[in-house]
């Protein structure tokens, strides 16, 4: 349906004016919204995403997008918080997500994963005071990939500035897609290669293509407003003083190939094990059907076999327990 939608010619332009509409209808007619912090919902992930926008309920500004979720799942949301929700007519690619607000949102705001979970909210304060003008964002998440210099920026919690990124789109003719070297005109080509990225020599060895967000990064680095990356946080589900991001939370499959995706699998499913989420476990068990009806059985396979030999594996998998019930009505 997503890749149906997005493909309709002036789509974009569709989506961006509905997105624009509801923005205005819950924020008023011409919205500062400066340093909003915007959660993107996934339909099958109501449970996630809730538990999201509850760590930061007391944050000043919060934009819950629903990418694609059901009415039963929005109104839930809506009955649970007070977060304004703005819907999206399908399960849209993140990337586009990311060039709505871009084009729709005029100040910096922060984009968090709906399974990134932040404990001090004075980071995205203090963040946005400190983030030079003519910087794309800041991406507290982010990883060296490569024996050299080349650190990739991660979204899961990212401050982005739209005003110079809307900028990259327009010098280098890009979007937040995943894109291939074939993809990118010359000139973005030569400037990739000033940064020493080439199709030789991606940023992720493991990827043959940049993906969600990674040319406009590269480019804005190639430029001087690259993102600033002083946290420097791993990909890995770890906790850390400000946020914790999980992983692999989106119709988690199973057996699990990492340990990263057991964490995953293991947290979808001790969330969904909290009884005001009953009416959903049904309909969330037939989106995945390999997984294990239980979270002790998940949690068993972490201590035994994913994180076995891992001190203090138990009492990590005891505070991502607490990360729910600290919510639980």
């Amino acid at each position: 349906m997503s890749r149906v939608l997005e493909r309709i010619p002036g789509a974009s332009y569709l989506l961006r004016r509905a997105f624009r509409r509801q923005l205005r209808r819950k924020f008023g007619e011409k919205p500062t919204l400066d340093g909003a912090a915007v959660v993107v919902l996934m339909p099958g992930s109501l449970h996630i995403g809730l538990l999201a926008l509850q760590h930061i309920s007391q944050y000043e500004t919060i934009i819950a997008v629903a990418n694609g979720m059901t009415e039963r799942e929005i109104e839930f949301i809506e009955r649970n918080t007070n977060v304004g929700v703005i819907r999206l007519p399908a399960t849209l690619r993140h990337s586009t997500v990311i060039d709505i607000l871009v084009a729709e949102l005029k100040h910096p705001f922060w984009i968090v994963d709906h399974d990134c979970y932040i404990l001090d909210t004075n980071i995205l304060h203090s963040e946005r005071r400190k983030m030079p003008a003519s910087a794309v964002g800041v991406a507290i998440y982010s990883e060296q990939r490569r024996a050299d210099s080349v650190v990739v920026p991660e979204t899961f919690l990212m401050l982005l500035n739209p005003e110079v990124i809307r900028g990259i789109y327009r010098k280098y003719d890009v979007r937040a897609a995943r894109l291939k070297w074939r993809d990118l005109n010359l000139r973005a080509r030569n400037a990739l290669k000033k940064i020493g990225i080439d199709e030789a020599r991606l940023p992720e060895r493991h990827k043959d293509y940049l993906d969600t967000l990674r040319a406009v990064a590269f480019l804005a680095q190639a430029d001087g407003q690259g993102f600033v990356m002083n946290h420097g946080y791993s990909l890995m589900c770890r906790f850390y003083p400000e946020a914790i991001h999980i992983g692999n939370t989106s119709f988690p499959n199973w057996p699990p190939v990492s340990r990263y995706n057991a964490l995953g699998a293991y947290f979808w499913r001790r969330c969904l094990e909290e009884p005001r989420y009953a009416v959903f476990v049904d309909q969330y068990n037939s989106l995945c059907p390999t997984l294990p009806r239980t979270s002790l059985e998940i949690r068993n396979y972490l201590l035994e076999v994913a994180m076995a030999g891992e001190d203090d594996a138990a009492a990590f998998l005891d505070r991502l327990d607490g990360l729910i019930t600290k919510y639980s009505s």
